[in-house]
């Protein structure tokens, strides 16, 4: 429903906006859901929720990488990955549970904490009972379905992740850990690429035949489903031995030690933290003081001063003894007292923001923006299906609470500010604290030469090849209640979705100007305009509130637009400089420049790199501040209000705070076209800090916005995530590469990419390459991969947005490229017209050899065996 609204009707005679009514101001929580155990030793929490279309389904085990044994670092880590790789005969053919959950499943993926391992789901309803059956063969095959050659591939797999995501940090991590917990604690553990690369497969089996069986295993189930289809499939755990009483082995809280460790380890400048051992996590203690420490290192912004930048606060360790760290990288190690010093201050001013009163006689506004801030979060996450699998397995895990979000937010509103704050004064003074100062080595991480060779694949997924010569029916359309969209006298667009089930809302600015429209030579001053995310087109600015504040979330969004811009202070430039003048940094930004140059064309606007540290010379307050304005403004914005709220009200608040702002003027897209490339080109990006990975990049232009091809680089970007999978699953040289098409206005981008094992560069860029060749030259390549992923993106088009949040990305995107409310049900058909006939010139098209950039970066030796091996050399 489209109309307009005259904000100005709302005038009263004097001239003046009427204040609009205010929200109903009672919070409503509906939740619905059943809990129970079966006799082998599971618990099934049931969460069914109306309006999915889909089921998410998480195992978790209570068993994690604190059950590693000592010297065996890793192996609960591994073991996941095991479990994957699992093999069985069905119907005459070797398949896997990856193999099984490509057919069944929309996604999957899984995780290893220090207390639990958790395997996560996404399907279709009709495949519940195949699922947990899958889950069941998981343990009933265990080590039955596993080979030395599977196991030295998986291993391979698990260094790989090791080394794309800690590299030359990891000594960094395991420093800090073993300056924190005592030696022999469970915690202490941290896996390494040299402890995996010891593991063998009988620690695997021993391990899965002992500690994977003891403890319940908690079963959660959320979206399309009911109680009784759960209860009829989880009748596969029958074939499942009773799962042993949990292991007596708690890892022991923490004895705080008020002292300074210096420890040494490879990193380019000293990092301070400071340790506050935590009650456990199931405590309300630990809860209650989760409201006080994310205000640590950002009180008055007093972390990022001269002396030191990249302030932080987390936690580590696991549920029984959870250690707060606090971090910041400095300047030089002499600046530790200033560290100290600030340390102090930052607390103070968090518990301050807790509770401050001379006379003792009302609550701190702090608190009550804190209170509100933290059940906003707490309910936002129960409303998607990953979120509520999640919270709910963490409550029944700490503390077996069957009322589960109703019973969290209740203990919110038990919560005092007097008492927090002692609470917070008790477990944070920095009288507590243990220092750890973490200072260069002068070491470079050392890069192991790999000896792996693949002697095994992993098995090819089931499926009727015959299906890509013919097209799907027409899936039936998904019924979706549409949004109310209006504009207001100065041009703002507003789309309103007021159908959330849950008291929470979500807003979203969406500005039609992103880093494209940086001026030359002054790159970056888009990043600097407040917003939550800056893209070559758009700037989108995010908040989230409880249902009985959406006044709020319009107030925060439309001062945004009344008041554009945040300006740059010269010590906020000067942190810039000293994050930009790091030579990774920059020869990052080098490298990255180059590719898009090449996908692009000197000079285009899509071919800058965002902000250097050239361009911050040129940054200034004025430019910041004029940029924005000339830019955020309402002519060139959409506000999305999403959720569950009363409309008229928020149509009142949003005329009343968005309505005064100056319209401005509508920002000029982008419009000149890439250039055309003449024939592949390779680019060379070279680090110098050793690194165990090179990183591998393949990218094309290709389409404009979202154009009639959309729905073909829908199927395209799924079937390139199968065939990338052989250099996982066959050759292990990574830990994983992904495809992604990127939309922009002008022209879009293929950008195909993942971090190989830098000993075997060369081996890996042969194999990246010589996959798209295959699938440019020979469409048989891809047929079992083009039949899955056909379906897979129709699912996914239908799967009907369970969230408010969800349904506000998709919103900002149609308000983006202005497409049509029946977008997923349009590109779901085409999808389901294409055919491999249909579909393969296209691929050859988009993907055209004439098109391709490859770009490696990582250390020279890395890169050069990596284009070589590219150009099949």
């Amino acid at each position: 429903m489209k109309r307009q609204v005259l904000w100005c009707a709302l005038v009263a005679a004097c001239g003046a906006l009427a204040r609009p009514p205010e929200p109903n101001r009672r919070l409503e929580i509906h939740t619905a859901g059943s809990i129970f155990a079966s006799d082998r030793g599971y618990v099934l929490a049931v969460l069914p929720e109306p309006q999915a279309t889909v089921i998410q389904l998480d195992v978790r085990y209570p068993v994690g990488s604190a059950n590693d044994p000592p010297g065996k670092e890793g192996l609960a880590h591994l073991v996941e990955h095991m479990l994957f790789a699992v093999e069985y005969t069905h119907d005459d053919h070797t398949t896997s549970i990856a193999a099984e959950l490509s057919r069944l499943a929309i996604g999957w993926n899984a995780e290893t904490a220090a207390d639990y391992t958790d395997y996560q789901t996404v399907a279709n309803p009709t495949a519940l009972h195949d699922l947990l059956a899958l889950e069941a063969d998981r343990l009933a095959l265990g080590c039955g379905g596993l080979t030395e050659a599977i196991f030295e591939r998986e291993r391979e797999v698990v260094l790989n992740e090791l080394r794309q995501n800690l590299g030359t940090s990891a000594s960094l991590r395991r420093a800090l850990f073993e300056a924190v917990y005592p030696e022999g604690h469970p915690y202490r553990r941290v896996d390494s690429v040299a402890s995996v690369s010891k593991l063998q497969l009988a620690d695997v089996c021993a391990f899965l035949a002992d500690e994977y069986q003891r403890g319940p295993a908690l079963v959660v189930v959320s979206g399309a489903v009911d109680e009784t289809a759960v209860r009829n499939a989880t009748k596969v755990f029958d074939r499942l031995r009773k799962r042993a009483p949990a292991s007596d082995r708690i890892p022991a809280p923490l004895v705080p030690r008020h002292e300074l460790v210096r420890v040494k380890a490879d990193v380019d400048q000293p990092i301070w933290f400071a340790t506050f051992p935590l009650p456990p996590m199931s405590s309300r203690e630990y809860r209650a003081l989760e409201m006080v420490w994310p205000a640590i290192g950002a009180w008055g912004g007093g972390w990022n001063s001269w002396w030191g930048y990249d302030s932080s606060t987390f936690v580590i360790g696991g549920a029984y003894a959870p250690v707060l760290v606090s971090s910041i990288t400095l300047i030089s190690a002499s600046k530790a007292d200033e560290a100290k010093d600030e340390l102090r201050r930052s607390i103070d001013g968090a518990l301050r923001g807790v509770y401050y009163n001379g006379d003792d006689t009302r609550d701190s506004l702090h608190w009550a923006l804190r209170w509100h801030a933290w059940a906003t979060d707490l309910i936002a996450r129960w409303e998607s299906l990953a979120g509520r699998n999640e919270l709910a397995a963490n409550i029944l895990t700490e503390t077996a609470d069957t009322s589960l979000l109703i019973g969290r937010i209740k203990e919110l509103g038990e919560m005092s500010p007097k008492s927090t704050r002692a609470l917070a004064e008790k477990w944070l003074s920095p009288d507590r604290a243990r220092y750890v100062l973490v200072e260069p080595s002068g070491e470079a991480a050392t890069r192991n030469a790999t000896k792996f060779a693949p002697t095994v694949e992993s098995p090819g997924v089931m499926v009727d090849g015959s299906l890509a010569d013919r097209p799907l029916p027409i899936p039936t359309p998904r019924s979706t209640l549409p949004p109310d969209r209006y504009k207001l006298d100065n041009g703002l667009t507003v789309v309103l979705w007021p159908y959330g089930h849950e008291p929470v809302v979500h807003g979203r600015l969406v500005i039609a100007a992103g880093n494209a429209q940086d001026p030359v030579g002054a790159e970056g001053v888009a990043d600097l305009a407040g917003a939550d995310t800056v893209t070559a087109d758009s700037l989108t600015f995010s908040d989230v509130t409880m249902t009985p504040d959406v006044d709020r979330l319009v107030r925060t969004l439309a001062a945004e637009l009344r008041s554009p811009g945040y300006g740059l202070s010269d010590s906020g430039k000067a942190y810039l400089k000293v994050e930009l003048q790091k030579k990774g940094a920059r020869e990052a930004v080098a490298y990255r420049k180059q590719l898009l140059t090449a996908v692009y064309g000197a000079g285009h606007p899509y071919a800058r790199p965002g902000m250097t540290e050239d361009s911050v010379d040129n940054l200034h307050h004025d430019l910041v501040i004029g940029w924005a304005r000339d830019h955020v403004v309402p002519s060139n914005a959409v506000l999305i209000v999403t959720g569950d709220f009363d409309v008229d009200v928020v149509e009142k608040h949003i005329a009343y705070d968005a309505g005064p702002a100056s319209s401005g003027d509508r920002s000029n897209p982008v419009e000149l076209a890439p250039h055309g490339l003449a024939g592949p080109q390779y680019v060379r990006g070279v680090q110098s800090k050793p690194s165990p990975t090179v990183e591998l990049d393949m990218m094309f232009q290709a389409g404009v916005g979202i154009d009639a091809d959309y729905a073909k680089r829908l199927v395209l970007e799924a079937v390139l995530d199968a065939q990338l999978e052989r250099l996982r699953g066959s050759d292990a040289v990574t830990y994983g590469f992904s495809a992604s098409y990127v939309i922009r206005r002008a022209g879009g981008m293929w950008e195909i990419a993942g971090r190989a094992d830098a000993s075997r560069a060369r081996e890996a860029g042969r194999a990246f390459a010589k996959i798209v060749a295959e699938m440019r030259r020979d469409p048989e390549s891809y047929r079992a991969s083009f039949v899955l992923a056909r379906q897979k993106v129709i699912d996914r088009l239908l799967a009907s947005a369970t969230d408010s949040d969800a349904m506000a990305d998709r919103l900002a995107l149609q308000a983006l490229f202005d497409l049509p409310d029946e977008l997923n049900n349009r590109l779901a058909a085409q999808v389901a017209q294409l055919t491999l006939a249909t579909f393969h010139p296209f691929v050859s098209t988009d993907l055209a050899l004439g098109r391709q950039v490859i770009g490696a970066f990582g250390n020279a030796d890395a890169v050069d065996a990596a284009l070589a091996g590219a150009l099949g050399r």
